[in-house]
């Protein structure tokens, strides 16, 4: 794995598995056999989750609606960073990422950094730092970096999202939502200890 990929253990309580993917998401451990659950044979938990935080970000990078979808529950609920303010089910977030990809000239581009994974056995949750780049249909270029959590059933031996969660912080002055935010170079890993 090149050095930018590298995952690093984070000491936790033994009853969690808990990691970290360095400076983005890593699709996936090299040699692993992906099954037909879809899930990669040889891999733990955190390895399963990892890959399928990668393997949305680059479906969306391709604009593949289906496979940003393949990993998502029927049951899902969506807090998206645009109104409402949620959305429920599989069939209303398929809506709104075909609506949001069709607002691109071509396909964004998405990338996850800081990326923290916590299991249990059929339980997990990850948080992250998202950017989505590109060009929308009016011309305009976009350039956000925005939080992202998802929270994850264990269900038939596979992970899938149940909730999805985008957000940036917002202006308590303003009330205004602080888009042009932008990692900070050098500051860690973005986790809390």
């Amino acid at each position: 794995m090149e050095p930018d990929a590298m995952t690093v253990p984070i000491p936790e309580p033994s009853h969690q598995d808990c990691w970290m993917s360095r400076d983005r998401a890593v699709v996936g451990r090299a040699g692993a056999e992906k099954g037909r659950d879809g899930n990669r044979r040889g891999m733990d938990n955190k390895g399963m989750i990892d890959a399928l935080v990668g393997r949305r970000a680059m479906a969306a990078s391709r604009g593949d609606l289906d496979s940003m979808l393949i990993d998502v529950a029927d049951d899902v609920v969506l807090f998206d960073v645009v109104v409402p303010l949620r959305h429920h089910g599989r069939e209303a977030v398929r809506r709104r990422l075909a609506e949001w990809l069709g607002t691109y000239e071509g396909y964004p581009g998405w990338e996850n950094v800081e990326v923290h994974i916590s299991t249990g056995e059929s339980v997990a949750f990850a948080h992250m730092i998202s950017h989505v780049t590109g060009t929308l249909q009016t011309g305009a270029e976009v350039d956000m970096w925005f939080r992202t959590t998802v929270g994850l059933e264990r269900r038939n031996g596979r992970w899938l999202i149940v909730h999805d969660h985008q957000s940036d912080p917002f202006n308590p002055g303003s009330g205004l939502a602080m888009t042009g935010l932008r990692p900070e170079p050098g500051a860690g890993t973005g986790v809390d200890r």
